[in-house]
């Protein structure tokens, strides 16, 4: 090993000869790292930074910058619509991971391609939604204000401005960014520089040419039009699509070279290597801890240790040791916009009809309804259009959840889904249209999920107040947006997302604050939620708690109660004043999505059908008719079916498959033997078609039967395309009078 001495560039390493040779020649490639906002850092100056190119010849040192920190200021309640965005749209890919932040990402509207900040200019945001979020950082978990800056941008002002002197501070002597006026005074939220350029960008579009892939500034000169693709370049992206969709491991793509022997097939580390090179986007990767605890952004940018698990963030030779991959969002709607064909298909949102007295979508829900009435507000300034208003306006889905890559199933990982609620519900959750912007690697749950969620956050903030995109189909210059409506997936996940207890907390339930019970004179720390409880030993003596809850009158939850607790968590003065409140409200934090003024806590955050019924209720019936619910006999009661009925009845369901046509779905397993093979799908078939006929005359009192039978019939109107006002008025009283009946 070559012996190692303190270099002599000032850098203060211990580094070899030949490093320290590169070091005083300035051909080192610079680290660029965030730095980190504490809980006090209230403001941010912004400060030119030089674009950088990752080559030997041409990358000089660069230190690592700080931000000065300044003192809390009183807590101001924020308008429920007021957001901070991205100053600049033009550039929306979104900034690489790991270097200075710039805050004038988050704190400016959108404003024109060329703006004239001074290199030392200070930005006072008027409203900062993220404040809060700050106090007890390490606490709790990263924010979205802690954006980094656009390179592109800030070279485009070192050319106007100048290095020294530059032209004179865009901030007026109110205190206001003048450079914003053009933006603002909008209607349609792009700049002036946008509209000067709209003819120049529509003949591109009339050549087809228009932004396939990204613009010289972003990424040097690899930029081609799919004209210029040469026939090699084709086939590299064909061998690619051909390994990525087929799944093909990598030991079959090594040898289609020896099968195809006329056709030049290149070894997987070159075709990937020229996809990535001709692709339309970059990913960008974030440091994160080596058990996937959290995400190395925001206010943990700086740190060389994970809070949760104490692991070293990097190893010996100062990498990371793991790596979380986002996949940016904006470039790939744009793109949708780009394709006259499949832009046609991004209309099915804007032509739907809301009748008012059917669901058929989730055009139909309340809270789109509400958004398409309310204006957009950005910076604490009201905009002049709505939500929703322009035709090619998005709505946007996100689900995660935890699942096994491996057989052996230790290790989980957390992929971010992104759907796309334009498209018509037959092709909107085809594989081929769900956006996967990042997988949180595992192998564990990661403890701060929004640190993961940070760069997604950030980029929906850009989008809703526009992005500069080109529709080839009306052949102009339009201002993208995109609003998130909707966050589903299980009970874990979602509670992970919003940040509360979940369902083993003592107030589990994210939509009302039902309180939960211990088991009597159990040690277990799990809970059961019933509505009546007036014989419960903690109960029956005590008059300051509920004895009986009206499932037609549950204590509901608000978005204002439910953001101000979060916040009264958030800012307890002491780790264990949070904690009592945690307890005590089922919630944890305030979460970094509610930041996005286009969701309504909770009711954004709806139930996953899928595993509330067939994953949850269906399951925990067997179990009580099997006398297998945790040990609890039937009591008083004579549900539990005869020994040897269940494993009849699973040998019917086996037998069954012999009978029913494939366009039902799979074969039925045995429901008694093999639970391991029944999925979601398989109970969802037997709870609906085979459990009425097979469990006919099977219990000993046939009020248990009729009882599973009224669920049936609720559930099979759940499942209908299309649900009327007075049938979902038949689901609410049908639901309550079942749990009722349960209860009984």
């Amino acid at each position: 090993m070559a012996e190692k001495a303190p270099c002599s560039c000032g850098c203060g390493k211990l580094v070899s000869a030949s490093t320290d040779h590169r070091h005083r020649a300035g051909k080192t490639t610079p680290r660029a790292k965030a730095t980190c906002l504490t809980s006090r850092s209230i403001t941010a100056t912004t400060t030119t930074t030089k674009k950088f190119h990752l080559s030997r010849e041409n990358s000089p040192r660069r230190k690592r910058q700080r931000t000065n920190p300044g003192p809390l200021p009183p807590l101001v309640i924020q308008d429920r619509g007021a957001i901070h965005a991205s100053g600049s749209s033009v550039n929306d890919v979104p900034p690489t991971a790991n270097k200075a932040v710039d805050m004038e990402s988050v704190n400016a509207s959108l404003t024109p391609l060329l703006q004239n900040h001074s290199e030392t200019e200070t930005i006072e945001p008027a409203v900062n939604p993220c404040a809060e979020a700050w106090t007890n950082a390490f606490r709790y978990r990263a924010t979205v204000e802690d954006a980094d800056s656009d390179d592109d941008d800030e070279e485009e002002e070192g050319k106007f401005d100048g290095e020294e002197g530059g032209a004179p501070s865009s901030e007026s002597e109110d205190g206001r960014d003048s450079s914003l006026s053009d933006s603002d005074n909008s209607e349609d939220g792009l700049g002036i520089e946008d509209t000067i350029n709209d003819e120049f960008e529509r003949e591109l579009g009339n050549f087809g040419a228009y932004l396939n892939v990204p613009s010289s500034s972003q990424f040097g000169n690899n930029v081609l039009t799919v004209e210029e693709l040469t026939d090699e370049e084709l086939v590299y992206l064909r061998h690619y699509a051909l390994k990525v969709e087929t799944q093909m491991t990598n030991d079959t793509f090594s040898k289609l070279a020896f099968a195809f022997p006329e056709s030049t097939v290149a070894s997987w580390k070159i075709t990937k290597a020229r996809a990535e090179f001709l692709a339309t986007f970059r990913p960008v990767a974030y440091d994160c801890c080596i058990s996937s605890c959290c995400c190395f952004v925001g206010p943990n940018s700086d740190l060389t240790h994970c809070p949760y698990c104490h692991e070293p963030r990097f190893n010996s030779k100062g990498r990371a040791r793991r790596r979380f991959t986002y996949a940016p969002l904006t470039p790939r709607l744009k793109a949708f916009y780009q394709n006259e064909e499949f832009g046609q298909s991004m209309l099915y949102r804007s032509k739907y009809q809301h009748d008012g007295t059917n669901l058929q979508d989730v055009m139909d829900g309340a809270n789109y309804q509400r958004l398409r009435e309310t204006n957009i507000t950005i910076n604490g300034q009201p905009r002049p259009y709505k939500y929703f208003e322009d035709h090619r306006d998005i709505a946007l889905g996100l689900s995660t959840d935890g699942f096994c890559p491996f057989r052996k199933r230790k290790k989980t990982c957390w992929p971010i889904l992104i759907y796309n609620y334009n498209l018509s519900p037959e092709i909107r959750f085809w594989i081929r249209h769900i956006l996967c912007v990042g997988v949180v690697p595992g192998p564990y749950k990661p403890k701060d999920f929004d640190s993961f969620l940070w760069p997604l956050v950030e980029e929906l903030l850009k989008l809703a107040a526009g992005i500069k995109a080109f529709d080839l189909s009306s052949n102009e210059i339009f201002a993208l947006r995109a609003f998130l409506i909707l966050v589903f997936g299980d009970i874990p996940a979602v509670s992970m997302v919003m940040r509360m207890k979940g369902h083993n907390g003592l107030v589990p339930c994210r939509m009302c604050k039902i309180v939960a019970l211990r088991t009597p004179n159990s040690r277990s720390p799990g809970h059961y939620v019933p509505l009546h409880r007036a014989r419960h030993p903690t109960v029956k003596n005590n008059n300051t708690v509920t004895h009986v809850y009206d499932p037609a009158n549950l204590p509901l939850r608000t978005h204002d109660d439910f953001l101000e607790t979060a916040r009264a968590v958030q800012m307890a003065p002491t780790t264990a004043q949070s904690n009592i409140l945690a307890k005590n409200s089922g919630i944890k934090g305030i979460p970094i999505l509610s930041y996005l003024p286009s969701l309504f806590f909770p009711y954004s955050f709806p139930y996953d059908f899928m595993h509330l019924i067939f994953e949850n209720v269906m399951k925990n019936l067997i179990l009580l008719w099997t006398g297998e619910f945790k040990g609890l006999d039937e009591g008083t009661g004579q549900y539990h079916l005869m020994p040897g009925v269940w494993e009849a009845v699973g040998i019917a369901t086996a037998a069954s498959g012999s009978t029913i046509p494939s366009a039902f779905g799979a074969r039925p397993p045995n429901v008694c033997d093999n639970k391991m093979a029944c999925t979601a799908d398989t109970w969802s078939f037997w709870m609906l078609y085979l459990g009425p006929v097979l469990l006919s005359k099977r219990f000993q009192r046939r009020v248990y039967f009729d009882h599973f039978i009224e669920l049936v019939k609720l559930i099979h109107i759940c499942i209908q395309f299309k649900i009327s006002t007075i049938e979902i008025s038949t689901l609410r009283e049908g639901f309550q009078n079942w749990v009722l009946k349960y209860e009984q």
